[in-house]
Parts: structure tokens; sequence; C-alpha cells
């Protein structure tokens, strides 16, 4: 590889690397993939957030003695609010 950065040693030097077949062609993906590939990842990072805030819920309302299982998070904050779970303040 020369060790000038000139355009053209840059042709010059690609054209060397596809002529001794180190050169891989890798097809593009297209917009609709990226799209579904994002939305998956956004969806799976909103999975976990919830996860963790459950998580964090419930270990903070073990110090008050109130031990809930972990489906029991969604409804935990009207439950806590009535009279079941009574906190004194």
């Amino acid at each position: 590889m020369q060790m000038s950065k000139a355009d053209k040693s840059d042709a010059h030097g690609l054209a060397q690397i596809i002529k001794a077949g180190w050169y891989r062609h890798v097809g593009v993906k297209s917009l609709d993939s990226h799209t579904i590939r994002f939305m998956f990842c956004a969806r799976a990072q909103l999975i976990a957030k919830r996860v963790e805030v459950g998580n964090r819920f419930r270990g903070m309302l073990t110090t008050f003695g109130i031990v809930l299982r972990w489906h029991e998070c969604a409804v935990s904050a009207k439950r806590i609010q009535s009279e079941q779970y009574p906190i004194t303040r």
C-alpha cells in the first residue's frame, strides 16, 4: 500500500486490492430491511427497560414488606394505592 493519500494513489491502491482478490463484494440491504431491523431493536430495548423498571419497583417495595410476583408489576401501582397494601406516610 502506498503512503500518500492523494485520490490518484487511493484509486491505484484500490485497484491493486481488487486485482489481488482481497476484495469481496457485499450486498447492500434495502431500506425496508433496515427499517424492520430498527423496529425489532427498538422493541427489544423497550421491553428490557420495562423489565428493568419493574424489577427496581419490586425491589423498592420489598423494603416495605410487599412482595410481588413478576407479572403483578403491571397492576401493582393500582394495588398499592388501594387499601390492600396500606403504607403509612
